[in-house]
């Protein structure tokens, strides 16, 4: 009985040494990236995504924190048939740009890529602070109806990039990439 006892509290200890290493793990790999970024330009690589952001120089008056965070993973919408890679919000807001800046999606499939943007949320304000636990569901009803175009902006996308799909823009927002079945 002891034995069984003692073999118990092993497995309990080793559960909890593996639970706190994935908190960890998870805490320390957050899905926010910020950068300062100025008059010079900078490249922002999201290293947990792939995503890529380059900022040519120029296109800021100012230098501002630009951030890059996912807001929701990757997901099917059964109902339009889309198929979204992550989802990325890209701020700040008020982001006032003279040039396009890049975005490249990483990607290993080109053929009948679409690019989106979050116009506007159908309730609420895009760039409301999002409850990380929260995040998909804060909008999953814009999710469900990509590419309705009173809530989201197509963007034409560059394919001549080897593991990515870029597009050209001057304004920040929420963004996704993905295919129709």
């Amino acid at each position: 009985m002891k034995i069984l006892i003692s073999i118990n509290l092993i497995f309990l200890k080793s559960i909890l040494i593996f639970v706190i290493f994935l908190l960890c793990s998870i805490l320390s790999s957050s899905s926010l990236l910020t950068q300062k970024t100025g008059h010079e330009g900078a490249e922002i690589y999201h290293s947990s995504s792939g995503l890529k952001i380059i900022v040519p120089p120029g296109a800021l008056d100012k230098t501002v924190d630009m951030s890059i965070e996912i807001i929701a993973p990757p997901g099917v919408n059964n109902k339009t048939g889309f198929i979204h890679m992550d989802v990325y919000k890209i701020s700040p807001s008020d982001l006032s740009l003279k040039k396009e800046i890049l975005i490249y999606f990483p990607t290993v499939k080109y053929k009948g890529v679409h690019v989106y943007r979050l116009k506007k949320l159908a309730k609420g304000n895009i760039f409301t602070p999002l409850i990380p636990d929260d995040t998909v569901g804060n909008i999953t009803e814009e999710l469900k109806i990509i590419p309705d175009k009173s809530l989201w902006e197509e963007f034409s996308a560059d394919t001549s990039q080897k593991g990515y799909v870029m597009v050209k823009t001057k304004s920040s927002g929420i963004y996704t990439a993905g295919y129709f079945r």
